[in-house]
């Protein structure tokens, strides 16, 4: 971890720390970061097209969706770009380190496959060792988020995009990917329709049935907002974190943004939001 960063707590079920597994192939040459030990071998492919910016088709498996990863898109699902070259890019970096390679598969977590019934998984460069996600994440080509039930090795992966995000590599120099303040992501000027990364201080929580609100500003009606429902408070819960306690605490969080009172996040899961240290 870069000097002078601030220390956070990842919300995961999963290991963060350094720990790596040493995978069939893997050796002193792999190139980039290794799968956090743990997971789970699945299965095994070999890479024969690229379907999208964090998709695959693996002979003998079919569809498989790269886990823990965000396909980006424009603000405003995508009215003011034709094609957005971020998705572009993206799809270039991973189609250069898996087209036509022999993968392994990792398991995310019990959800093994999303709403479109592909694959969920983490995937292993076989000849070498080489952790896709870690490899797209930590070169500023990818960014994390989390999907409920799939969350496996995310700690690992927030590490990784935190020295990225630091040092503005690939992505992270496209102003509109970047991390926002809570103050400042409010009003009438601010990106909606796409995932964006918010950090601040939470001014207030308010517990609305079994859904709990965390402001961050005075005016309810301007002032950016979390919305957190009950499955993600009760996952919080069960990591030591009480979610209507949260006043007081600086937190990251990161979702699709809508317009509700101000700009609004209602995260996925629980590992979308990570309390910081400071």
């Amino acid at each position: 971890m870069m000097a002078g960063m601030e220390r956070r707590h990842f919300l995961t079920l999963a290991a963060t720390g350094a720990a790596v597994a040493v995978l069939p192939g893997a050796g002193a040459h792999a190139a980039g970061p290794l799968l956090p030990s743990g997971l789970r071998e699945i299965g095994r492919g070999r890479v024969v097209a690229v379907t999208s910016p964090v998709g695959l088709s693996l002979q003998g498996v079919g569809a498989v969706r790269l886990a823990a990863l965000e396909i980006p898109s424009p603000p405003l699902a995508g009215t003011l770009f034709a094609e957005w070259p971020v998705q572009q890019a993206q799809k270039e970096a991973l189609g250069s380190l898996a087209m036509e390679q022999e993968v392994l598969l990792y398991s995310a977590g019990p959800q093994r496959q999303d709403r479109h019934g592909a694959a969920l998984c983490h995937l292993v460069r076989a000849r070498d060792g080489l952790w896709l996600q870690g490899n797209l994440v930590s070169s500023g080509a990818a960014r994390v988020l989390g999907a409920p039930g799939a969350t496996a090795g995310i700690g690992a992966l927030y590490e990784l995009e935190d020295t990225a995000r630091h040092s503005r590599t690939g992505l992270w120099r496209e102003p509109l990917l970047g991390e926002r303040e809570a103050v400042d992501y409010a009003g009438e000027d601010w990106p909606l329709q796409m995932v964006v990364i918010v950090r601040g201080k939470v001014l207030a929580a308010a517990k609305v049935g079994s859904t709990v609100y965390l402001n961050f500003g005075s005016d309810r009606r301007h002032d950016f907002t979390v919305r957190l429902a009950q499955p993600v408070t009760r996952a919080l819960a069960a990591l030591g974190f009480q979610a209507e306690e949260l006043a007081g605490r600086n937190i990251q969080v990161r979702g699709y943004a809508i317009s509700e009172n101000g700009p609004l996040i209602e995260p996925a899961c629980a590992e979308n939001l990570r309390i910081l240290a400071s």
